[in-house]
């Protein structure tokens, strides 16, 4: 049986880390105990087999360059993913401030046309005369609503009384009037001084 000193003194003469005066003496010892050149042998062979396993586990080049295309061309595919998913979080963002911002408007939009009762004030289409119960905040219980093209309330002016309102429409449907013949050139100067 084989003590740990001499299988310690085995390993370092394969590993070649024995002295000239030790492996001269091992030698002998070799060639006198049959155990020990019998456990030499077979650490020989267990090294032979563990080299020819690692040698079996290890890739060759070509494997290796098939590895790290493969594992470049993942990443390079990852990387994309994490792209679009931000763009997708900044889209989704951004389609999310315009659904609220429409609906507020909306919603706003149709109580502000609910709550009035508008009539026309004059003979162009763009002022309207509007009238309703004042709320306690508000300056007078007429309203006169400034429209755009599109007949969107742009504005609203608020007065006590009802012949101020209908004052306000009738200027500002005359002035329209004006506004309208000077772009269509039918403007006539009656001064060349303000």
């Amino acid at each position: 049986m084989m003590n740990d000193a001499d299988l310690d003194l085995l390993e370092a003469y394969l590993d070649d880390a024995l002295s000239a005066t030790e492996v001269e003496r091992l030698d002998r010892r070799l060639t006198s105990e049959a155990s020990l050149s019998a456990a030499l042998d077979q650490l020989r062979r267990e090294r032979a087999a563990r080299i020819a396993f690692f040698h079996a586990q290890a890739p060759n080049f070509a494997q290796a360059d098939e590895f790290a295309d493969r594992f470049i061309s993942s990443m390079r595919r990852k990387d994309r993913r994490v792209k679009f998913a931000g763009g997708a979080r900044v889209g989704a963002g951004i389609a999310a401030c315009l659904l609220v911002g429409f609906t507020v408007g909306w919603i706003g939009h149709g109580r502000a046309t609910r709550s009035q009762a508008v009539a026309p004030a004059a003979e162009h289409s763009d002022v309207r005369l509007a009238a309703h119960t004042p709320k306690p905040a508000e300056a007078g219980p007429f309203q006169v609503a400034i429209l755009d093209e599109d007949g969107n309330v742009i504005a609203l002016q608020r007065f006590s009384k009802l012949e101020d309102a209908r004052q306000f429409a009738d200027d500002l449907a005359q002035y329209q009037v004006r506004r309208q013949q000077v772009q269509d050139g039918q403007a006539m100067l009656v001064s060349d001084k303000f």
